[in-house]
C-alpha cells in the first residue's frame, strides 16, 4: 500500500452546476486517492437540483460553497481564492480520477521541482447517450494529452505567474489558460499515465458543437491578440510537443 510521506498540501476544487447525476462519483474518486488531499471544496455555481444534498452526505470531508451563477471559470477562480493548498487540482463534476492521480503527479513535482504544472493523459469514457461521433477515431486515440484542467496538478504559483481563468470564456477557458502558460513558457510536463477519465454523455455542454467552435475561436483570438503586442512570443507549441516522460 502507498504510504504518503510528503507534507505538501493539496486543495481539490470541484466547480458544480446541477451536478446531481455524476458529482457523487467524482467525490468518491477524490476520497479514494492513495494520496488524500488536504481539502476538498465544491463551488456550487447556482445549482437548482439536489447537488447540495448530495455533497452534504460526505460530511466534513468536503466543504461546500454556494455562489451566484457565473460560469465554470468563475467557479474555478472562486475555488482558488477560497483554498490554501500549495498545490491545486480541479475535477469537473462529471469526470473522475484513477486512484493514483494525485500520488503520481505530486511525486513528479517532488522529484523534479522545476515544474509548475504536471499533467497526465485523459481517457475518454462514453456514458449512455454520448455523442460518439465527435471522437470518430480509433480506440487507442481516445487516450491522449487533452487540454483539460482536471488532468493536471498545479502549483499555486502557476496562477500567480499566468493569472486566473478568463471568465469571458466558458467551454474554452481551460484552452485559454493553457495557451497563456505556453506563451509564457511556464514549465509543464505531461506524464505517460492516465490521470483523468473524461466523461462524455448526453448533457455535456460541449455537445453544442457550434457554441464550442465559437468559444475556441474566441480563445484563439485572445492568444493572437496577446502575441501581436508581444513579438517575442513565437507560435506556441502543442501539448504533444512537451516531453512525455516515464
Amino acid at each position: 500500500m502507498y504510504m504518503p510521506t510528503s507534507t505538501a498540501t493539496i486543495s481539490v476544487i470541484i466547480p458544480a452546476f446541477n451536478g446531481s447525476a455524476f458529482i457523487e462519483r467524482a467525490l468518491e474518486s477524490i476520497l479514494r486517492q492513495s494520496h488524500i488531499p488536504t481539502e476538498i471544496l465544491v463551488v456550487d455555481d447556482g445549482s437548482t437540483d439536489n447537488t447540495p444534498e448530495i455533497v452534504a452526505r460526505f460530511g466534513s470531508r468536503v466543504r461546500y460553497l454556494l455562489k451566484a451563477n457565473g460560469g465554470v471559470a468563475s467557479a474555478r477562480n472562486e475555488g482558488i481564492r477560497q483554498t490554501s493548498g500549495e498545490y491545486i487540482a480541479f475535477l469537473d463534476q462529471d469526470d473522475y480520477w484513477p486512484d493514483d492521480m494525485l500520488e503520481k503527479t505530486l511525486a513528479r513535482f517532488e522529484k523534479e521541482p522545476q515544474w509548475q504544472v504536471v499533467m497526465g493523459l485523459s481517457k475518454v469514457v462514453f456514458e449512455e447517450g454520448a455523442i460518439r461521433e465527435r471522437f470518430a477515431v480509433g480506440e487507442e486515440q481516445l487516450t491522449a494529452p487533452f487540454i483539460l484542467v482536471s488532468s493536471a496538478l498545479f502549483r499555486r504559483t502557476a496562477f500567480e505567474l499566468v493569472g486566473l481563468f478568463n471568465e469571458e470564456l466558458h467551454a474554452a477557458n481551460d484552452l485559454d489558460w493553457f495557451n497563456r502558460i505556453r506563451e509564457d513558457k511556464v514549465p509543464l510536463v505531461v506524464l505517460p499515465t492516465i490521470s483523468l477519465y473524461y466523461s462524455r454523455h448526453s448533457t455535456n455542454a460541449s455537445n453544442d458543437t457550434e457554441w464550442l467552435r465559437m468559444e475556441m475561436m474566441k480563445a484563439l483570438k485572445f492568444s493572437l491578440d496577446r502575441r501581436r503586442i508581444r513579438p517575442e512570443v513565437e507560435a506556441i507549441p502543442t501539448l504533444n510537443s512537451y516531453s512525455v516522460k516515464p
